[in-house]
């Protein structure tokens, strides 16, 4: 009969050769790609924007630092950080505060690179996630918590989603609760703004929508993350169309949609206004672009 000692030395003499540094996390081991250094930012954007700050493609506020990232050209934010759109009947509308609840990115991983080249990070299905709960204000690019910093393997990615608060099967927040059904009940995106006085009394409105499809952020010829640098993903949602065949200022209409306590008109989910809230989430859903800002070289 074996010895003990000898056993369990001939067990761990086995166990380790199975686990040299091919196998080790990360792209330790020979074979495996690199792992990089990601910032990520989600913004509102306009089609004439002259580009965001460098700021605000790493967290940061768009009105600190020098110009970043791509014009994407007719609409451009007013003085306040603000958006003017118009809705299907020429109507002036300030877009003032977005926020997004977003539960999970995940990151469709370069080809070639499976999760099992991608341990030392979270991977599932050939997609790198970066779990949240998180607020993201489109306004400003910040999240709630902080988003920091991140690592992904290094290589050309072309797709990213984001998995929204209660539209993927679970929720952190009291207001994204699921339906019996499963199916999600609550809103994942708020729209506040006001109308222009230039069309009457001033109204003061909250969208409430749940993209329960989530958002889906391609860039056919990819773009590159790579290891020998801190690399800076700026993720937009183009608002010039997201009002296109929606008469907005008809649908505050007072007598049909009274104001609350605090003189706030709610139009939640798809229905509102005979359907108009599908409309805004399909033109929400078909505005989104991905690039890469400007990367940071040690």
């Amino acid at each position: 009969m074996r010895k003990p000692a000898l056993y369990f030395a001939s067990l761990l003499g086995l166990l380790l050769a199975h686990c040299g540094p091919d196998k080790l996390a990360g792209g330790a081991g020979a074979g495996n790609p690199p792992l990089a250094d990601v910032t990520l930012s989600f913004l509102a954007s306009s089609t004439a924007d002259a580009g965001l700050p460098k700021a605000a493609a790493q967290g940061g506020s768009p009105a600190s630092g020098p110009g970043l990232a791509k014009a994407t050209g007719g609409l451009t934010r007013n003085a306040d950080g603000t958006f003017t759109v118009r809705d299907s009947s020429g109507a002036g509308i300030v877009l003032t505060a977005i926020e997004v609840g977003v539960r999970r990115i995940d990151f469709e991983l370069p080809e070639g690179i499976d999760c099992e080249h991608a341990t030392g990070t979270s991977c599932d299905s050939s997609e790198v996630s970066v779990r949240g709960a998180f607020i993201m204000d489109l306004m400003t690019g910040e999240s709630v918590p902080s988003l920091g910093t991140f690592r992904l393997p290094e290589g050309l990615y072309k797709r990213v989603r984001l998995r929204l608060e209660g539209n993927d099967g679970g929720s952190s927040g009291e207001s994204h609760k699921d339906g019996a059904d499963g199916s999600a009940s609550g809103p994942n995106m708020v729209i506040k703004g006001r109308t222009d006085s230039a069309r009457g009394p001033v109204r003061v409105f909250a969208l409430k929508l749940n993209l329960s499809e989530g958002l889906e952020f391609e860039k056919p010829e990819g773009f590159r993350i790579a290891a020998d640098s801190l690399n800076s993903v700026l993720m937009q949602l183009a608002v010039d169309g997201w009002l296109r065949g929606i008469d907005l200022m008809g649908c505050l209409d007072p007598v049909l949609v009274p104001a609350d306590g605090s003189g706030v008109q709610n139009l939640e989910g798809d229905d509102f206004c005979g359907g108009n809230g599908l409309r805004l989430r399909r033109n929400i859903e078909g505005s989104g672009e991905i690039d890469k800002g400007e990367d940071d070289h040690p």
